[in-house]
């Protein structure tokens, strides 16, 4: 079974940025890293002022489109209602675009479209512009002007923007590297919502990076981006639940939290449930339930799941 040390490595790449999303608020959580984000009037009303409310009730019909997946119409909404000098309406349409979502995938027409939106001050803008210039997607890759606009998306409330900024200045990327600024950026964007980033913080508090180790507090903080959807949180925090225990205690907690993480779709959780069934850690021994769950983490890219296929097989053979 892989090691607490590299489990821990894994989860720190994972930490890498928040996918991008419509201006609404909440995550688009993407595959592995960086994203984009999408923004609700509703909740951020103050963020850019209207010319009229018909530009409003543009922006809100375009929003209910993009909610029932009428991509197409959401877009052609969206347009008009960013000529008339929404924000976040312009955010929303490169969102469209970088996605491919009712439109021809266009990272240019993306990158103008998000750029229109921040300098209409729309936060998440900023935010999702940042991404592409982090990975030099429809821009010219700049991590420093990256950094920038998350600062931008950050003070205007963009909790993606402030998880983002905390993972480029935990990792050095385009500013001085400072582990301390980078986890309070980090609570910032774990208190707006961003479970990737309470997830992150949790590995803060694991490893003593940034902040004063406290397993206690990465714990809790793992739990909560498991109940949110984050499948590789809920192993780190069965992880936690069973490291340096006698053999039975917490094994029933630390047994749903890898139970929940296969089930999420993360390889290390599938992995570790085979490992316990092959052990016997707090279950009876079920070398076929076993080979079940070492399957599916393999099939997901965990080598060690693999390995453990071939043990199971030799034994058999033997």
């Amino acid at each position: 079974m892989q090691s607490r040390s590299a489990r821990l490595s894994t989860a720190a790449l994972l930490l890498v940025l928040v996918s991008s999303t419509l201006a609404m608020g909440q995550i688009h959580r993407d595959s592995d890293s960086l994203g984009s984000m999408t923004t609700d009037r509703s909740k951020q009303s103050n963020i850019v002022p209207l010319s009229s409310l018909r530009n409003e009730d543009l922006y809100n019909r375009g929003l209910a489109m993009y909610r029932k997946g009428e991509y197409a119409k959401a877009a052609q909404i969206y347009q008009e209602s960013c000529n008339g000098g929404n924000g976040s309406a312009c955010t929303n349409l490169g969102y469209l675009y970088e996605r491919a979502l009712g439109v021809d995938k266009d990272e240019r027409a993306s990158a103008a479209l998000y750029r229109q939106g921040c300098d209409a001050k729309d936060a998440q803008g900023c935010s999702n512009l940042a991404l592409l210039y982090f990975r030099g997607r429809g821009v010219e890759k700049d991590p420093h002007r990256a950094a920038e606009l998350n600062q931008r998306g950050c003070d205007g409330g963009s909790a993606s923007g402030c998880a983002n900024l905390g993972t480029i200045y935990w990792n050095g990327s385009g500013v001085p590297k400072n582990e301390e600024l980078g986890a309070r950026l980090m609570q910032r964007g774990c208190d707006g919502g961003i479970a990737q980033a309470c997830r992150s913080l949790g590995f803060f508090y694991e490893t003593g990076r940034g902040v004063t180790k406290d397993d206690s507090r990465a714990l809790k903080l793992y739990e909560h981006a498991c109940d949110r959807g984050e499948a590789s949180a809920c192993t780190n925090a069965g992880l936690i639940q069973s490291k340096g225990t006698p053999l039975g205690q917490n094994e029933s907690s630390a047994f749903d939290f890898f139970r929940r993480a296969c089930q999420g779709g993360d390889a290390l959780g599938c992995g570790t449930l085979g490992s316990i069934y092959e052990r016997g850690r707090g279950v009876r021994v079920d070398q076929n339930r076993a080979a079940e769950f070492y399957k599916l983490g393999c099939n997901r890219g965990d080598n060690e799941s693999c390995i453990g296929i071939s043990r199971l097989r030799d034994y058999r053979q033997n």
